[in-house]
């Protein structure tokens, strides 16, 4: 299960290979690091968060 910085490490190393059509978060439970995620992805990026606080 990747979390925070790992997800942003994940994208950024897919980025290395050639942009994304489109760039898809999920995860099953919101927390600080996941939310703290979407200032490191690019504009347009799709959240999908399971159970919230």
């Amino acid at each position: 299960m990747l979390v925070g910085q790992s997800m942003v490490l994940v994208y950024k190393s897919t980025v290395a290979l050639g942009n994304p059509k489109a760039v898809h978060v999920a995860a099953a439970i919101a927390s600080k690091e996941v939310w703290n995620t979407r200032s490191c992805m690019p504009a347009g990026t799709r959240f999908w968060i399971g159970a919230g606080r």
